[in-house]
Parts: structure tokens; sequence; C-alpha cells
């Protein structure tokens, strides 16, 4: 087990709890100083561990266990919030743009990337009562450890591509956010895909222990920019 720190070399985290999704009964557990530790839960089937810490966006693996088995799982690490925040004010007349790191060309061979979301004007949610919105956007796909930070194991059917965190400070206990209108999320074409193309998404449902299929995205081409009030782009 390991917590990778912005900015930072991944190290080894203590004080991780770890606790199997759905069997309250089973207890948990926290990581020594090393990272390592020991979880009893019912063999005979396939079990989902969720690891969480205060400060890191928590992950979870599945692993299927056989009766009176020991069983080594794979290593895990825990990102932190990284990037700027973007401060989002509910039903503003003004649009906005959070955006999260700018990922350099230099941290692996995916090229230069930079997560974004457009929020319209007029944004309102039904669930979450906060005068404005610290959002904060953090890629898990980077370099050689991506693998380790993805929220989740991936479904047979996906390959591994990109993966990011979107979240809002003052949703904390509210799980899943619900928006008066859809929010538009963008980032570069990094990956060389054709224009025109469909781009799978899904999101990760931590509370199933799943992806969640939704709706595709499209690979588009900007062929020019105007500046007319408020920019935009043709």
């Amino acid at each position: 087990m390991f917590e990778s720190l912005a900015g930072g070399a991944a190290q080894a985290a203590s004080g991780v709890t770890v606790k199997v999704l759905g069997s309250p009964d089973l207890g948990s557990t926290t990581t020594r100083a090393d990272g390592t530790y020991e979880i009893a839960v019912n063999g005979g089937g396939r079990v989902t561990l969720d690891y969480s810490k205060a400060g890191s966006l928590g992950a979870q693996r599945a692993a299927t266990v056989k009766w009176k088995d020991i069983l080594r799982v794979e290593d895990v690490q825990l990102s932190s919030h990284d990037g700027p925040t973007t401060t989002v004010t509910p039903g503003s007349a003004t649009p906005k743009l959070a955006l999260g790191r700018a990922i350099g060309a230099g941290e692996d061979s995916a090229g230069a990337r930079q997560a974004a979301i457009y929020v319209p004007s007029g944004t309102t949610s039904s669930n979450l009562a906060a005068a404005s919105w610290s959002v904060n956007l953090t890629e898990y796909t980077v370099g050689a450890n991506g693998p380790r930070r993805m929220p989740g194991p991936l479904p047979l059917t996906s390959g591994y591509t990109y993966a990011f965190a979107a979240s809002i400070a003052e949703a904390t206990g509210v799980g899943r956010v619900e928006f008066n209108q859809p929010l538009y999320f963008y980032v570069e074409n990094f990956a060389g895909f054709p224009v025109g193309a469909d781009a799978p998404m899904g999101s990760y449902d931590r509370a199933r222990g799943e992806w969640v299929p939704e709706k595709s995205g499209r690979v588009v081409k900007v062929l020019s920019v105007r500046a007319p009030a408020g920019g935009g782009a043709n």
C-alpha cells in the first residue's frame, strides 16, 4: 500500500483504513508503517477491498479468495487532491471553467494534457446546499504508477487510457452531486483518436464497487477561435 502526495514521490502509507465493501460485520484494519496489513474475509468468492485515508481520493480493489487461503493482493497507490481549486458560485450568470493540473509532456509518454470542466451559467444543485463550490480535478493516469492509482479495477472490456476525479470539497458526505443541467468535460486528444470518433466513458460507483457506463463523448477538432463577449470557439 502506497500513498502519493502531490508533487512528491510515492512512499509507504500507514494509517490507511481497509475494509470489505458491503460487509461491515467484518470490521476493518489499518496499514502499518511499511504500508502492509492483514484482514480476515469470507472465502469462497469475490470481495472488494475499500481503502480510505483522510486527504486522499481512496481506492477499491477486487480479489477472489479461496476457502482457508491467504492471498496477497496487488499494491495500491492512493492519490491526494492535485492541482488548482476553482471556486464556482451556484446559479451565477457567468459561466466558469474548472481546470486540473497541466500534465507535462515529460511526465509520461501520453503527451501534454489538462482536464477541464465547463460549468454553464445558471448551474445549481438539488442536493448540495452551499454558497460556493470548491472544485478540484485530479488525473489518476499519470506516469508509470497510474494503474495503481485507479479508483477501481477496470472491466475486462475496457482498456487503460484516461481517468480523473472531479470533486467538490463542500460535498463531503453527499455522494453523487446532482446538477440542474449538464456540465461539459474536455481534455486534449493526447491519444490521437480519429476526429469524429466516439469516446466511451464511464464513472466509478464506490457504493457498488463497479464502473457504470455513461454517455459516450466525441473527438472534435477546433478549426478556428473567435473572441466575442465571453469568448468561444468554432
